[in-house]
Order: C-alpha cells, then sequence, then structure tokens
C-alpha cells in the first residue's frame, strides 16, 4: 500500500517539479569605448575578441568602440 502511494505522488511531483523554470536573464547590449594609450594595432583588436568584446570601428588613434 505504501508503495502504491509512494508512487501515485511521484507521478502529482514530477511535472510540477519539471515546469518550475528559473527566469532567463536578460542581457543588455550597450556600447564602450575603450581607451589603448599608445594606439590600436592589429594584434590588439583582435585581443578585443578574446575578451568577449566585439570592436564596431575606431573612433580615433586610440580610441575603439565595442
Amino acid at each position: 500500500m505504501r508503495g502504491t502511494v509512494l508512487v501515485l505522488s511521484l507521478f502529482l511531483i514530477v511535472p510540477v517539479v519539471g515546469a518550475w523554470q528559473l527566469p532567463e536573464s536578460q542581457i543588455h547590449e550597450t556600447e564602450w569605448v575603450v581607451v589603448e594609450e599608445d594606439g590600436w594595432s592589429h594584434s590588439e583588436w583582435f585581443a578585443l575578441s578574446d575578451e568577449g568584446l566585439h570592436p564596431l570601428r575606431q573612433i580615433s588613434e586610440n580610441e575603439v568602440l565595442v
């Protein structure tokens, strides 16, 4: 009898637990200006991608919009 009650209670609990999910985190996309005092080289430009930044364009000799 206890086994039947346990199995039936699992059938009731499992769908409820499966339906509960954490809310998705929202990604806020923003633009930043990264300044390199000595200016930007080709390798430094691509190193920004390794850090998770996406260079968009070079604003001045030492500023990049990411």
